[in-house]
């Protein structure tokens, strides 16, 4: 490549989800050589990902509907009521009509 100039990529802001391109940058650039899991690492992963209860609905679509930002308080004490709401028998009755 005699005679081409290589230009070398890097992070920006734009590029950079939590604002610190200069980590970014260095941690992509050192990424071939962080240590991949072992087998036994990756099923303890896989383990702890299973036993993790779903996520019926986002932060994000719970703060849609509530028309406004919710913060961590506020969806915790959602996650509280919404078992004794009427969400429970709606989810229920949607279910049943797909038998």
């Amino acid at each position: 490549m005699r005679g081409r100039r290589r230009t070398r990529l890097s992070a920006t802001n734009s590029e950079c989800a939590c604002s610190q391109p200069k980590e970014c940058a260095r941690l992509r650039d050192h990424a071939d050589n962080l240590p991949l899991p072992t087998g036994a690492e990756l099923l303890t992963m896989l383990a702890d990902a299973l036993d993790a209860p779903a996520e019926l609905i986002t932060a994000e679509q719970a703060s849609s509907w509530a028309g406004r930002a919710l913060t961590a308080d506020e969806l915790d004490r959602l996650s509280e009521a919404i078992p004794h709401s009427s969400i429970p028998d709606a989810i229920d009755t949607i279910a049943a009509s797909w038998d």
